[in-house]
């Protein structure tokens, strides 16, 4: 199931809906689109409620971690796969900002409606976040 972004800060909302399987619309009120919207991302305090809004649960269903080396197809290769994740990595549509993307054990789905990623080569990670047991 391929989700696209409703609004230009919701990409971690359309990943979660991928990696729920779930429909967009069923997890997330536009009440709470709107919140990530005025915010312009989707962090903190919205991070953790769109993790439970879509059924997961922060260090049980899914796990962070923090990624500091940067390009690393290796590890998307090696660790991540087999396993849904959602991978943070630089905007390609917003000089200086940051996107999710979906990566569903084998291959990468971009939720963007502009310039997406392709290319497992051309990730730079910043973060991730695994789904366990998935």
């Amino acid at each position: 199931m391929i989700v696209k972004q409703r609004y230009n800060s919701d990409c971690y909302l359309a990943c979660l809906a991928m990696a729920a399987s779930k429909p967009y619309e069923e997890l997330f009120s536009k009440e709470f689109c709107n919140k990530i919207e005025e915010a312009k991302i989707c962090s903190g305090s919205n991070l953790e409620e769109a993790i439970l809004l879509a059924g997961f649960i922060k260090d049980e269903t899914i796990s962070s971690i923090y990624i500091s080396w940067g390009n690393a197809p290796g590890l998307i290769k090696n660790l991540l796969w087999g396993r849904k994740a959602i991978l943070q990595v630089p905007s390609l549509n917003k000089k200086g900002g940051s996107h999710a993307i979906f990566w569903t054990g084998s291959e990468i789905i971009d939720p963007s409606n502009k310039q997406t990623y392709f290319w497992l080569e051309t990730v730079i990670l910043e973060y991730v976040w695994i789904f366990n047991n998935q």
